[in-house]
């Protein structure tokens, strides 16, 4: 582990250079024991792939004393500090009425549209860290078979819920917004509503599973979230 600083009023606890599930546990973990911590002077943390940074004021606490107390907190954390796994399952449609890409890709692939959406929902993905717009899931885990570059023109707007691959990664665009990824399919879930005590849907070191619908159940689910009746399915994972 090395701490380094960023500028004057936040710093950055650096892990192991890869991507990995382990490496990322451990950002989250050292997140879940800093947060039972509430160090004085500490304003947030945020997590990252392989990184965790830290935001302080300066007026309240020194650089040098949170790097030591960074490093105390480090050293007595243990495994239960993280919780238990958690898998959280998504409904998504894959009608290419929502996918605008998916033909294109499997054509690409030398797939069957069917083959791409097994592929693609019978994996569990590893939410490393949410980012780019507010409770965005970068996912870990997607077959190679469907690795895809990001599209040379991004468009000027994605939908809320649309579900892309750009290169190595698999994600689900939280907020309508700007976006180069590739398109597959669309959630009727919305996965950031900013008047809930927890804003994103879906939180960062737990297992996303994608769950493919038609566009009737899709139409169903839609209903049902404006009703406010609608919850997605989350299961504890055992432990081996």
């Amino acid at each position: 582990m090395d701490i380094l600083p960023i500028g004057d009023h936040a710093l950055s606890v650096q892990f192991e250079n890869v991507i990995s599930p382990s490496v990322n546990r451990k950002v989250h973990r050292l997140y879940e024991a800093l947060k039972k911590e509430k160090p004085t002077g500490v304003s947030e943390c945020v997590p990252g792939y392989r990184a965790l940074t830290v935001y302080y004021d300066p007026l309240q606490i020194q650089y040098e004393r949170l790097y030591k107390l960074i490093y105390h907190v480090f050293g007595h954390m243990d495994e239960a500090s993280e919780g238990a796994m958690k898998t959280y399952y998504l409904p998504v449609c894959y009608d290419v009425s929502f996918g605008q890409d998916i033909e294109r890709l499997a054509s690409e692939k030398e797939l069957s549209v069917e083959e791409v959406v097994e592929l693609h929902s019978s994996v569990s993905y590893f939410i490393y860290m949410l980012g780019f717009t507010p409770g965005f899931p970068y996912l870990g885990g997607l077959d190679e078979r469907l690795h895809t570059p990001r599209l040379e023109t991004p468009r000027a707007k994605v939908e809320a819920g649309s579900v892309g691959i750009a290169d190595a990664q698999t994600g689900v665009y939280s907020i309508d917004s700007p976006g180069g990824w590739n398109i597959i399919g669309k959630t009727p879930v919305p996965l950031f509503n900013a008047a809930n005590d927890e804003p994103a849907l879906l939180p960062a070191g737990h297992l996303l599973r994608f769950e493919p619908v038609g566009y009737r159940e899709y139409a169903e689910i839609e209903k049902s979230v404006d009703r406010g009746e609608y919850s997605i399915r989350v299961e504890e994972e055992e432990e081996a």
